[in-house]
């Protein structure tokens, strides 16, 4: 009696398991038996296809479930202070190193502070009103790292605001919309305003409009008249 056992083939590489195949011949004789075979062509691609197949899939998810960069080479370069040109000095008295490149590419401010500037390199610039750690998160934003706002938003913006870094506003901006209630509305209404954040400022309308008993009446009262009578229509 002979036992014929056939093992199944992934990937290239035999595996050795058993899977139960099995055919019984009760002869002494030479037989000859034909084979046939059903399978699936997946199992026998090579890894590398695979990979291919993962890739193409993982381009057409929604980018907003796709996993943020968090830490960029763009970042990996800039954070790199051996060329530095630039030293902010925070309200807490820390040197903070950087490069007029950046402070140029994204701040009027800092680019009218630097035109202007004749001293030695590196230049030094006083920035009494904010702490050391509201400045670098701000910088490493610049530089790429696009996680280094959260949670320090309403410091971040008075930076931006103050020393005229719009790509900062608007992510900070992004934020309000996304956290604005009955508590912050009126603060982030006017916000809105003073910037002309279109969707943060028909997002704290509307919110007003609707839960207006909810909100301290006080804080409306507040307000600028020309945000009154446009939340009100009076």
């Amino acid at each position: 009696m002979f036992i014929i056992y056939l093992f199944k083939e992934e990937n290239n590489f035999v595996l050795g398991k058993r899977e139960n195949f099995e055919r019984i011949l009760t002869t002494n004789e030479n037989a000859t038996i034909d084979l046939s075979f059903a399978f699936d062509p997946t199992t026998f691609q090579p890894k590398i296809f695979e990979e291919e197949q993962n890739a193409v899939l993982e381009e057409s998810r929604p980018v907003s479930t796709l996993p943020k960069l968090i830490k960029s080479s763009m970042y990996e370069v800039m954070a790199n202070s051996k060329y530095f040109d630039v030293i902010l000095i925070s309200s807490d008295k820390i040197e903070i190193q950087t490069h007029r490149c950046v402070l140029d590419k994204f701040s009027k401010t800092f680019s009218e502070m630097l035109a202007n500037s004749s001293g030695p390199i590196p230049v030094k610039i006083d920035i009494n009103e904010f702490d050391a750690e509201t400045i670098q998160a701000s910088l490493d934003f610049l530089y790429d790292k696009s996680d280094s706002i959260l949670g320090k938003e309403h410091e971040i913006f008075r930076f931006a605001y103050g020393y005229g870094i719009d790509v900062l506003k608007d992510a900070c901006c992004l934020h309000f919309e996304k956290t604005v209630n009955v508590e912050n509305v009126c603060e982030f209404i006017q916000i809105a305003y003073e910037n002309e954040f279109e969707e943060l400022k028909q997002k704290c309308k509307k919110l007003i409009a609707s839960k207006k008993k909810e909100i301290d009446p006080s804080k409306i009262m507040e307000l600028p008249k020309n945000i009154i009578v446009d939340v009100f229509d009076v």
